[in-house]
C-alpha cells in the first residue's frame, strides 16, 4: 500500500491561546487568536490578534521566502481588543517560509512563520503487478552460463490516465531472502485500464536457486488516455529450439503483425511478452522487434520472430503467449 502525504488546497488555520510576543519583557504582549500556519499560493491567509490595548493601531507586514513583501495590508485600529487581516497569497509566490510581523503604536510586537506550500503534484496512476513467474535453465559446457526467463504482467488500475515512464525493478530472491541478482527497465506507456506484458532474461554463472521475484514499480508520470494503435497480432505460436542439444526448450515466439491503420505505413514494431502454461501461470517471457527494414503498408501483414529471453522456458509447459505491441508509423 502506498501512502501519499500532501497538503490540501486550503489554508490550515490554528487558534492560538498562548501569547506570542517578541521584543523586550516590558513591551505589551500580543496574542494571536487566529493564524494561517500553511497555505497554497492563490489561497487566503488570515491573521488575527486579541487582548490588545483598546484603540491601539497595529500594522502587519508579511515577507515571503524570496524577500518580496505582501502588498495591500492596511493598518488596523484595535476594536474590542481585536484586529484582523486577510489576503490572497499571490499565485506566483515561491514555496518556503514567509514571516508575518505585527507591530503596534503601543510598542507591542509579535511574529510568526507562515509556510507557503508548493504545488501539489497530480496523483499518478497506480500500476499493480497482476501476475509474475519464471523458469530457469542450467548452463551446459564449461563456459555456458545458466539463465532465468521471467515474465510480469503490469496493470494500470486507472481508467482516466495512461501511466508514462514506469520504472520496474526486478530482484531475484533465494529461499533465505538473499538477492541473487537485479534487473530494471522502464516501460514507456501503459494505457489507462490496460495491461503490459513484460518479459526478459538474466544470466548467472551457475544454476540460480531463485525462489521468487521481488518486483518494485514506480510510475514516472501520466497523460490523458490514448487509444490502442490499430494493429493486431495473428497466428501467434511458440516454436521449440532447433539448436543441437537444446531439445525440450522454447526457441522463439513467432507470429504475424497486421497494420490496420488506413492511412499510415508501419515501419516497425517492438514486442514484449510472457509465456503461460495450461493453468494460466507465467513461466517466462522475452522481447524483440520486427526485422530491420521491414515496412508494412495499410492492411498488410508481416512475419516476426522473437528470441530474446524465451530460451530458458521448458517447451513442454508452454501453452500460450500474451504480447504487448508498440508499433512505429511513418
Amino acid at each position: 500500500m502506498r501512502f501519499v502525504q500532501a497538503f490540501v488546497g486550503v489554508a490550515v488555520i490554528f487558534s492560538i491561546s498562548a501569547a506570542a510576543a517578541t521584543g523586550s519583557a516590558d513591551a505589551p504582549r500580543l496574542r494571536f487568536s487566529t493564524f494561517t500556519a500553511s497555505v497554497l499560493p492563490g489561497n487566503k491567509a488570515v491573521v488575527s490578534i486579541a487582548d490588545t490595548k483598546p484603540k491601539d493601531s497595529c500594522t502587519l507586514r508579511v515577507s515571503y521566502a524570496d524577500g518580496s513583501p505582501q502588498s495591500g495590508l492596511p493598518k488596523r485600529t484595535v476594536v474590542k481588543e481585536r484586529a484582523s487581516w486577510s489576503w490572497i497569497v499571490p499565485a506566483e509566490t515561491r514555496a518556503g517560509a514567509a514571516h508575518a510581523a505585527i507591530s503596534c503604536r503601543s510598542g507591542a510586537k509579535a511574529g510568526r512563520t507562515i509556510v507557503i506550500v508548493g504545488d501539489i503534484p497530480p496523483a499518478l496512476p497506480e500500476v499493480d503487478v497482476a501476475k509474475q513467474g519464471f523458469s530457469t535453465r542450467a548452463g551446459s559446457g564449461s563456459t555456458a552460463n545458466a539463465s532465468i526467463s521471467y515474465g510480469i504482467v503490469l496493470t494500470n488500475t486507472s481508467t482516466t490516465a495512461d501511466a508514462v515512464g514506469t520504472y520496474v525493478l526486478v530482484n531475484f530472491v533465494n529461499a533465505n531472502g538473499v538477492l541473487l541478482g537485479s534487473q530494471s527497465t522502464t516501460v514507456r506507456l501503459i494505457r489507462a485500464g490496460g495491461d503490459f506484458a513484460m518479459g526478459n532474461t538474466l544470466s548467472f554463472p551457475s544454476a540460480p536457486s531463485v525462489s521468487k521475484l521481488e518486483v518494485v514499480v514506480r510510475v514516472g508520470g501520466k497523460q490523458a488516455p490514448t487509444t490502442d494503435p490499430p494493429v493486431s497480432v495473428a497466428n501467434l505460436r511458440v516454436v521449440p529450439d532447433q539448436n543441437p542439444g537444446s531439445g525440450g526448450w522454447v526457441g522463439s515466439v513467432q507470429g504475424e503483425i497486421v497494420n490496420g491503420d488506413a492511412s499510415h505505413t508501419m515501419v516497425g514494431a517492438d514486442f514484449s511478452g510472457v509465456v503461460l502454461d495450461g493453468a494460466g501461470n507465467i513461466i517466462g517471457g522475452g522481447y524483440g522487434s520486427t526485422s530491420s527494414g521491414i515496412s508494412v503498408p495499410s492492411g498488410a501483414r508481416a512475419f516476426f520472430t522473437l528470441t530474446t529471453g524465451f530460451t530458458s522456458i521448458p517447451m513442454a509447459n508452454a501453452e500460450r503467449v500474451q504480447l504487448s505491441v508498440a508499433p512505429h508509423f511513418e
